[in-house]
Parts: structure tokens; C-alpha cells; sequence
């Protein structure tokens, strides 16, 4: 219509500096997501990253719509193509990226600038998806503050362009933010999440596989990666019994042994929902007596994630807790992959005699071998059974007898084997660690007709503090259950006979002459524990982490609820914690606003506030106002100690003199502050 005016502003643009620094905080929330993400996606971060700054530079253009709707087809269709599909966490997390990336090159106005910051702070969360680690947290604290004061620089006058100023309000509203997020972490209830996005699978770096083939161990034993911690209440057990059960082996096809899948269990007429006993009481669960067992320890398990549902239990376990169960062979299983940092307390130790009556089906799959292979392996067994009869343990004593008196080597670079791997390994090479000895033990019993099977798990542990034991991935280890008529399981570890220093001292003293410890993991400090100053400092930050995995990342729904019953017994712990939340909520409110009303400072007038702020800044110029001086008398000083200041400290008086006394004129307040801020 005619004579109306067009009130529509212009957007306002971000400043250069801004520009710039919205760039580096993109690339240092992004870097500890890089190891995730396919070549193609840091391809395209790069280019972006590259185009955003040839633009700072007032060279190029910006892409137009159909180069950026060209970019996000190819970034979807780039982790589509890698990762087979748009959902899961890593598919997700580099979805985001490029998301934040190709953001950067759409940035016109604030709006789009504080939008990358938002951004920025979903792909900082994300991160911690995938570590939780001490460094990782404080390196993305570092993000936060950039992003927080980000944010803080976008919402200031283009005019101030210092960095530092920034940089100090983000952090101290970081700070500032800091026990209203304690307060929330310890007080807001724990409940399960409403969907889990599993992560993938681990094994290569952070956990045993449901099979075993020989170069499987061995490449365990060359990380250093932890495992699992285990704290004990009152005994800790010896270093030859830190035997840690993972996973029972039960099936072998001529190559590897494997847990079993559901078809294979099915194929001997077993149902494999029978396998797992999710509760203590199941009427169909054989429970062992008390006189079949030893020593019982207490002790926590702090795990690593590691992608499987296998919680190690020191020895057999015999009684589970909610969201694990126990399982036929006597090992505890998680009713979901272990894909965060899992706590959980067990009372378990060595019981052997399990299954004096051995079921038939366990019999039978005790006892699967493939039909052929192996044959002077198997002939061997025979000539055994032939010279001991129905004395299994003197059949055994021969075979470890063979390992420890013959040349058997325990070594981490045995040869490649093929073909019919069991008689190449006993009559030829003789050379090999745990996964050969106790696969070929194992394949001897059951050619002679006795139950065996190979199990998985840990062995040993660095012992801590007199009560904690840690457990690494070098500690990976394989050994054999055999079962006596009678009598039950019995664990027999042929690795002791050949290599007796790797359960008592550990690997790295079983392969010391060979050199092979950690021999790919030159920065591990594990590698040089022999020198002390090192290993002190190791020490040091292990338990560091220990007390963070604790008390922090093992903070679940049940630790809530523990804490909350020894804090308030008797009471129902919901209702504690929904009263001390809405306290703790309505305490920082009031701390809020009065740290925003600051009721103990005097509320000056502008005229008197500004002069204030002159007088500060002549002090830092070396001309501090004496007691009792008037503004003239100051004023004529000033000029006379420093003449380049003189006519801005006239200006001001003059001004104060007039909004102080009476003399006011129009606009001296908005001069005075001007002359104030030159």
C-alpha cells in the first residue's frame, strides 16, 4: 500500500574474526570424531573447511543452492554406501558431521552462525558416545567454553573485536554452570533410556570373539587396552587363580572352536533358550552344593565396553542379578551388549565338580568332532587311552607331561598353520600359545572319548593397592574343562606345563626373551613399566581414572539408588529425590538472581558510574584521583602531569559538573559517556 514503510532490517552479518573462529572450534569439536568417519565425509569437511576460508579472504563465492544441495546428496550417499545405512551411532555421528560441516558453507548472518554453535554442541555429546576417558572429557570441556564463548562474541556489538574478553566470559559462565550440572547428575532420577543404539563390534581392540582361531589371542595379547577392573572385599585370590570366564567353546570345525549359534544347538536336540538362566530360583537350573565349593571371593567389576554381553567372573558363576543371567556352562551373560562402562558385584570362586551327572546333550556336544582330519592326532589319542584306560587324570598328566619336557615353545609369532592344524601344531611346528595348547588338548580328550571343551576368558591381572586387580587385553587367555565321571568339570590349563612364568608373572615375563610384549604399542606405557619414574606416573593416573569410573561414569540407576538409601534410610528414594531436586532447583534460582540484583552493591546514577570509570581508567594510566580531590582540581592535574590527556579530562568534568550541579542540557548524558569511552 501506499506510504507504508518497509520495517524489514537486514540480517547482521557475522564479523570476519567471528567467521574464523567458528571455523577452528568446527574442526576441534569434529577431531574426536575423525577415527569414525569414512574418507569420503573428511574429504568433504576438508573442502568445506578450505572453501569457508578462501571466502575469509574475500576470494571465491559462495555456493549457490545446487552446489549445496549437490554436497548433501553426495554425503549421504557416501555413508550409505560405507556404512550400509543411515541409522546406528556411527552412521549417525558422521550424518551429524556433515551436517555441522556443510553448515559452515551456508553461514550468511548471525542466525546461521548461532545455529552452527548449536550444532556444535550436539557433535561435542556425541564424542562422548564413544570415550568417556578423563582426557576426552576435559579436552571437550575446552569445545564447551569455545562454543559457550562463541556464543557470547555473536551476542556483542561488532565494534569489540578483542578475543580475551570473550574467551574470560565463556569460561565463567562455564564455571558458573558447573554446580547446577553436579547438582542435576547426583540428583535427577536414573531411568532406562527409551531406545539403545548398539555400537559395533569391538573385539579387535576391546574384547574376546565368540570363536577362537589361533591368531584371534594372539592379537589381544598385542594391546594394552584395559578390560576390566575388579576391587575386592576382604581375600584376593593368588596370581594361578585369576583364572577370569568369558566364553565356553563348545563346537570345532577343523579350523576354529566356536560358543555355538542357535542352529547348531538345535541340530543336538537342545533348545538355546534353555542355555541362560535369567533367575537365581529356575526350577530347570542345576544348582551346585555347598560342599563343591572352595574359596568364595567379593569383589566389584568396573567393565570396559566392549561391544558382547559376556561379564568375566572370576572362576564359575553361580548366582546372577537383574538384567544378567547365569548359563549352563557356568559363565554370566548380559541380557544386552555391553556398550557403555558396566558395574556390577559378584560372589564367586574356583568351583569345580559341577555336573556329576552329565546330561546327555552336554555329553554329546562335550564330545563333536568333525568326522575326518587330523588323523595322527586322533591316533594319538587312542594310543593314550589304550596305556591310561578310564584314568582321565593320568591321561591328562601325559599329554602335559609331552608339553613340558619335549621342545614345545610358548611364543606370540608361532607359524601359520594349514591344512590339519592340530597335527601340525603337535608333531611339526610345537610352537604356539594358549589358543594351541588348549585347542589341542582339548581335541585329545574328546578323540579319546573324554568331555572336554575350551574355555575363553582372562588370566591373572596387575594387582593395585592391595584390594584391585586390573585386567588388560594382553591378559587374554584360553584353557580346558574336562569332565570325570563322578566327580564333574575340571580345569586344566595346559599353557602352566609348557610356560609356567605366564600364569604365575604374566605374559610380558613369559615372552621376555623373545621380545614379542606389546611390540606393536611403542607408546604404551605399560611397555616401560620397568622404568619408575614412569610407572609411578601411570599409577598415578590410573587410579585417577579408577575414582572417575567409579564415581561417575558407573553412576547409574542402582548406585543412585544406594547412595540415597545410606543417606536417607527408610525412605522411599523417589520421593527423596524428586523433594532435593526441586530444593536444589529453587536454591540456584535464588543464588541466580541474586548474583543478577547484587543487593550489596549501591545503586549509583549513570552521571556518577561513568565518572567512576574515568577515574579507574586515568589510575591504570598512572594518575590515580587523591581523597578529597575535586573533579577540577583532578582535571587541571591530569592536565598538567599528562597534557595529551587533558582535553578528554576537561570534556568529562564539564559534563559531570553540569549533570551534577544543575546544569544540565540536552544529550549531556549520552556526551558524557562518549568522552568517558574514548
Amino acid at each position: 500500500m501506499f506510504g507504508k514503510k518497509n520495517n524489514t532490517t537486514p540480517p547482521k552479518a557475522v564479523t570476519r574474526a567471528a567467521s574464523f573462529s567458528l571455523v577452528i572450534i568446527l574442526v576441534m569439536v569434529s577431531l574426536p570424531l575423525v577415527p569414525l568417519l569414512p574418507p569420503g565425509i573428511l574429504a568433504l569437511a576438508a573442502l568445506t573447511v578450505i572453501w569457508r576460508l578462501t571466502l575469509l579472504r574475500s576470494r571465491g563465492s559462495n555456493p549457490g543452492w545446487i552446489i549445496r544441495t549437490a554436497l548433501v546428496i553426495a554425503a549421504l550417499v557416501m555413508i550409505v554406501m560405507h556404512y550400509g545405512t543411515l541409522l546406528g551411532l556411527e552412521a549417525g555421528a558422521a550424518t551429524l558431521v556433515s551436517a555441522y560441516t556443510l553448515k559452515l558453507l551456508e553461514m550468511r548472518s548471525r542466525r546461521d552462525a548461532l545455529l552452527l554453535c548449536f550444532l556444535g554442541f550436539f557433535v561435542a555429546v556425541t564424542g562422548l558416545l564413544f570415550s568417556q576417558s578423563i582426557p576426552m572429557t576435559i579436552y571437550l570441556l575446552t569445545c564447551l567454553v569455545m562454543l559457550v564463548s562463541s556464543l557470547v562474541g555473536l551476542h556483542q556489538s561488532s565494534e569489540k573485536t578483542a578475543v580475551l574478553p570473550v574467551l574470560k566470559t565463556g569460561m565463567v559462565m562455564t564455571l558458573q554452570s558447573l554446580p547446577l550440572m553436579v547438582l542435576l547428575f547426583v540428583l535427577v532420577p536414573r531411568i532406562p533410556p527409551l531406545w539403545v543404539v548398539p555400537l559395533p563390534d569391538n573385539s579387535a581392540k576391546t574384547g574376546l570373539s565368540d570363536e577362537m582361531a589361533p591368531g584371534d589371542i594372539a592379537r589381544l595379547s598385542q594391546s594394552a587396552e584395559l578390560a576390566f577392573r575388579a576391587t575386592f572385599t576382604g581375600a584376593i585370590p593368588s596370581p594361578d587363580e585369576r583364572y577370569w570366564r568369558a566364553v565356553v567353546m563348545h563346537f570345532f570345525d577343523g579350523r576354529r572352536w566356536f560358543q555355538g549359534e542357535s542352529d547348531d544347538w538345535i541340530s543336538i536336540g537342545v533348545d538355546p533358550n534353555k542355555l541362560v538362566s535369567w533367575y537365581p530360583t529356575d526350577p530347570y537350573w542345576p544348582v551346585p552344593s555347598e560342599d563343591e565349593e572352595s574359596v568364595v571371593y567379593d569383589y566389584d567389576i568396573i567393565l570396559e565396553p566392549s561391544g558382547r554381553p559376556w561379564l568375566p567372573v572370576l572362576g564359575s558363576a553361580t548366582e546372577t542379578f537383574e538384567g544378567a543371567g547365569v548359563t549352563r556352562d557356568w559363565r554370566l551373560l548380559a541380557k544386552d551388549n555391553v556398550d557403555l562402562l558396566k558395574q556390577y558385584h559378584m560372589r564367586s570362586g574356583q568351583l569345580e565338580g559341577f555336573d556329576r551327572e552329565l546330561p546327555y546333550w552336554l555329553k554329546k556336544v562335550s564330545l563333536q568332532l568333525p568326522k575326518n582330519g587330523n588323523e595322527r592326532t586322533r591316533a594319538l589319542a587312542q594310543e593314550l587311552k589304550q596305556r591310561h584306560g578310564d584314568n582321565v587324570s593320568g591321561f591328562i598328566e601325559d599329554v602335559l607331561y609331552r608339553f613340558r619336557f619335549q621342545q614345545y615353545y610358548y611364543t606370540l609369532r608361532p607359524p601359520l598353520l594349514d591344512g590339519n592344524r592340530i597335527d601340525r601344531f603337535l608333531f611339526d611346528t610345537k610352537r604356539g600359545f594358549c589358543a594351541h595348547y588348549a585347542g589341542a588338548l582339548t581335541f585329545l580328550l574328546r578323540a579319546a572319548g573324554i568331555p572336554a571343551r575350551v574355555v575363553a576368558g582372562y588370566q591373572g591381572g596387575e594387582l593395585k593397592d592391595g584390594k584391585i586387580i586390573q585386567v588388560r587385553q594382553f591378559d587374554a587367555h584360553a584353557w580346558v574343562e574336562f569332565w570325570q565321571p563322578g566327580y564333574g568339570w575340571e580345569r586344566v590349563d595346559p599353557t602352566a606345563a609348557v610356560a609356567p612364568n605366564r600364569i604365575e608373572e604374566g605374559l610380558e615375563s613369559a615372552v621376555a626373551m623373545e621380545g614379542s610384549f606389546l611390540e606393536g604399542a611403542i607408546f604404551s606405557p605399560i611397555r616401560y613399566r620397568d622404568i619408575s619414574w614412569v610407572n609411578s606416573l601411570r599409577l598415578k593416573y590410573e587410579n585417577l581414572e579408577y575414582q572417575w569410573q567409579r564415581m561417575v561414569l558407573s553412576y547409574d540407576e542402582n548406585s543412585q539408588k544406594d547412595l540415597f538409601k545410606k543417606l536417607f534410610p527408610g525412605q522411599d528414594s523417589l520421593m527423596v529425590l524428586t523433594r532435593l531436586l526441586i530444593i536444589s532447583v529453587l536454591a540456584v534460582m535464588v543464588v541466580t538472581a541474586v548474583m543478577l540484583i547484587k543487593p550489596w552493591k549501591q545503586r549509583m546514577a549513570p552521571t556518577e558510574r561513568y565518572y567512576r570509570r574515568f577515574c579507574k581508567r586515568m589510575a591504570r594510566k598512572g594518575i590515580p584521583r587523591k581523597p578529597g580531590e575535586g573533579p577540577e582540581d583532578y582535571a587541571r592535574r591530569i592536565m598538567g602531569e599528562r597534557p595529551e590527556l587533558g582535553r578528554q579530562a576537561m570534556q568529562v568534568t564539564s559534563f559531570y559538573i553540569r549533570l551534577v550541579y544543575g546544569e544540565e542540557q540536552s544529550g549531556d548524558l549520552g556526551k558524557l559517556k562518549r568522552a568517558v569511552l574514548v
